[in-house]
């Protein structure tokens, strides 16, 4: 699982880079000024945003689903409580 977060955040970091480049073309563009030049800006920034907030999301439950859990059985107890996930 930790292996499809962190993908899903590699993949949203290297689409974040490339509207960020998008985004600087049509903000230096001639263009920049004009109506659609305006709603592409303002569509990009969107873009950007809504990556970045679903990079926070992934974040967040990845931290909560982190969390450990502590018992008490004499099978953690023996291993430390260690669980072998690869089992």
């Amino acid at each position: 699982m930790v292996s499809v977060v962190s993908g899903s955040t590699a993949a949203l970091q290297g689409q974040i880079k490339r509207d960020q480049l998008d985004l600087n073309d049509w903000v230096t563009c001639v263009s920049a000024k004009t109506p659609k030049g305006k709603a592409e800006i303002q569509k990009i920034s969107g873009e950007i945003s809504a990556a970045k907030e679903r990079i926070a999301e992934i974040q967040a439950s990845k931290g909560a689903s982190a969390t450990p859990s502590h018992s008490s059985t004499p099978e953690s107890r023996d291993h430390g409580g260690l669980v072998d996930v690869w089992a």
